[in-house]
């Protein structure tokens, strides 16, 4: 009983040196999985400025456009104040998305007060036409000129918020890489932490079985690696074919293990048509060592029938030929990112249909205003000799009033038409 005491003691270090190696490790694991989340988090901020940069354009043209439509036909039907009150609530909402950062506070303070400046605008003259006043042509280029620097501001905070969303993605890109490096790292260490550990115990404890208790510990190690990872993990070995999934991977697409035989059969089955050419050009110029990471995004199709979309990341080995011995890698599930980037690419899309519209649909009216107007104007200096010839038989009061008419009021009317095309 004397002789195993000192083995006692070996177990006991060595199981706590595991421990705190386990803790250690969950530590620096979990702070990498944080930072990598507040990057990302960053990054969706980062969207929801621009997107609400946008929406506050898009609300003050709303209302300059519903201005200058109610001033042309005399319509109320025109005046948008739902555009108005839009503009202010996002304008709320921005000063508490970026009160985070003093310099675009700042910013959004000079656009809020850009914003105001244009209402107060477009109100007055609103108020004044309603009270029977002409808006000239200043009153439009006042209009115009607070509207050039609302959206003279937008655009400049929209572009810094873009660079900074530059920064922030590389940043986010960063941290993931950073996070897969330890997750890897780490699982490395564990297996030889697990493999060193048994080892040790099973030779104090029955070196006749010393050979038995190595491939024991590391087969055991393998397993709870495989296991203990949610991302899918597979094992490649390109001369044979054959793929070890891990459970994590078979959960990853829904499938129990006898649905997904260990061959490179089943990932191909799997594979979706069209991402078949680009995901294995991209795993063989890496076997190539043309490239000198694999990194490939690619579709698999869930047990479900849906298209999950897969980030696949892995190393490989080689022998003295050149020839690829074996490949260990990951699958992760990336399905969610992508929509989120389709949503953005359709948002942006329905912005671009927007402009477009609104551009075609103004346009058609005012050419039409403007062909018109210059009708009008062909036909007043055709009228006018004629005018000033039946003018001279009528009273003098009489004649005053014609030329008022058809020298001051017509063309000065026409002006205002064309300065508001």
């Amino acid at each position: 009983m004397i002789e195993y005491y000192p083995q006692k003691h070996y177990f006991s270090a060595v199981f706590l040196i595991s421990i705190v190696l386990l803790g250690c490790f969950t530590l620096v694991l979990y702070r990498q999985w944080e930072a990598y989340n507040l990057s990302n988090l960053w990054v969706t901020h980062s969207y929801e400025v621009m997107r609400d940069g946008r929406k506050l354009l898009i609300a003050a043209d709303d209302v300059e456009n519903g201005q200058r439509g109610y001033l042309l036909t005399h319509s109320p039907v025109f005046l948008n104040p739902a555009a108005e009150a839009e503009a202010a609530q996002v304008l709320t909402r921005l000063k508490g998305t970026v009160n985070d950062n003093a310099t675009e506070q700042r910013r959004i303070d000079e656009i809020g007060r850009d914003l105001a400046a244009v209402l107060h605008i477009l109100n007055e003259h609103t108020r004044r036409f309603e009270q029977g006043a002409v808006l000239n042509a200043q009153d439009l280029a006042q209009t115009q000129a607070a509207t050039n620097k609302l959206r003279e501001d937008v655009g400049d905070f929209l572009s810094d918020e873009d660079a900074l969303l530059h920064q922030r993605t590389a940043r986010a890109n960063d941290e993931q890489r950073l996070y897969v490096f330890t997750l890897f790292a780490g699982a490395l260490v564990a297996v030889g932490g697990v493999t060193l550990a048994n080892l040790l115990v099973w030779a104090l404890v029955a070196r006749n079985r010393r050979a038995q208790a190595i491939f024991h510990a590391f087969e055991e190690g393998h397993r709870m690696v495989l296991e203990g990872v949610s991302d899918g993990i597979f094992d490649y070995d390109p001369q044979s074919g054959t793929v070890l999934y891990s459970p994590s991977y078979e959960r990853l697409l829904g499938y129990t293990p006898p649905e997904m035989p260990g061959s490179i059969e089943t990932f191909n089955r799997l594979l979706h048509p069209d991402d078949y050419a680009s995901a294995w050009e991209a795993l063989e110029q890496y076997f190539r060592r043309e490239t000198p990471h694999y990194n490939s995004v690619f579709r698999l199709r869930h047990k479900d029938g849906s298209w999950r979309w897969i980030l696949a990341r892995g190393v490989a080995s080689w022998d003295e030929q050149g020839g690829v011995r074996r490949m260990v890698g990951t699958h992760t599930d990336i399905t969610e990112q992508k929509e989120k980037e389709e949503q953005l690419k359709h948002l942006n899309a329905d912005l671009e249909s927007f402009a477009y519209i609104a551009s075609h649909d103004l346009r058609a009216p005012l050419v039409n205003l403007k062909g018109f107007a210059g009708e009008l104007e062909l036909a007043l200096k055709e009228a006018l000799p004629l005018v000033d010839k039946a003018a001279a038989a009528l009273k003098p009061k009489e004649q005053e009033t014609i030329h008022t008419a058809f020298q001051k009021d017509i063309p000065e009317s026409l002006g205002f038409i064309h300065t508001a095309v």
